[in-house]
């Protein structure tokens, strides 16, 4: 696996998610989505899916850009496979499976990471409302920002389930307030 990894210029994790991409005949969409993440400065927006659409619209007009940026990755493609923006979600949770996270009912844009933290959208964010995001950047600290996510379903991951990703209950004493504290929820 590791070798596989070292035929793409991207770090492990962005790697990793093209490789997954490409073994599920979505290489196209892989390269795209690892481009994007790879690329300087903050996002447009935060939702991944819809900057995907962006940019296979734009690309139209500005071919010999996207050329230059994806070039050493269709290099490296050896199934270029669909482009399925709505696939962004699932292969965000593939590479980044702590960053998962489901909405806390009773705070809508609070997120809830299968890491145990935090993870917050911005007002006015398109993704509100959406009850799982799989999350790709966020400003670091105790309430992460999310930066860029992509909104995914339970059925795909169950479906293409990292690995330790399971539905757990979870019990710790809270020593500073003298209680149990329970938590249920998918932790990696």
């Amino acid at each position: 696996a590791g070798r596989e990894l070292l035929r793409w210029p991207l770090g492990p994790r962005l790697a990793h998610l093209v490789c997954k991409a490409e073994v599920q005949g979505l290489g196209e969409t892989g390269i795209w989505l690892a481009a994007l993440l790879e690329a300087r400065g903050a996002p447009a927006e935060d939702d991944l899916h819809r900057q995907l659409e962006r940019q296979w619209q734009a690309s139209a007009r500005h071919e010999r850009l996207s050329e230059e940026v994806l070039r050493p990755l269709r290099k490296a493609l050896r199934q270029p496979g669909e482009r399925r923006a709505e696939a962004a979600g699932r292969l965000i949770a593939t590479a980044f499976p702590e960053r998962i996270a489901q909405q806390r009912p009773e705070q809508p844009g609070v997120y809830r990471c299968a890491d145990g933290g935090e993870a917050v959208l911005a007002p006015g964010s398109g993704l509100l409302g959406q009850p799982w995001l799989a999350i790709a950047h966020w400003q670091p600290g105790r309430a992460r920002q999310i930066r860029a996510a992509a909104a995914v379903s339970v059925a795909d991951l169950l479906d293409g389930r990292p690995a330790g990703l399971a539905e757990q209950r979870r019990a710790s004493w809270d020593a500073q307030n003298d209680r149990l504290q329970a938590t249920a929820g998918w932790f990696v």
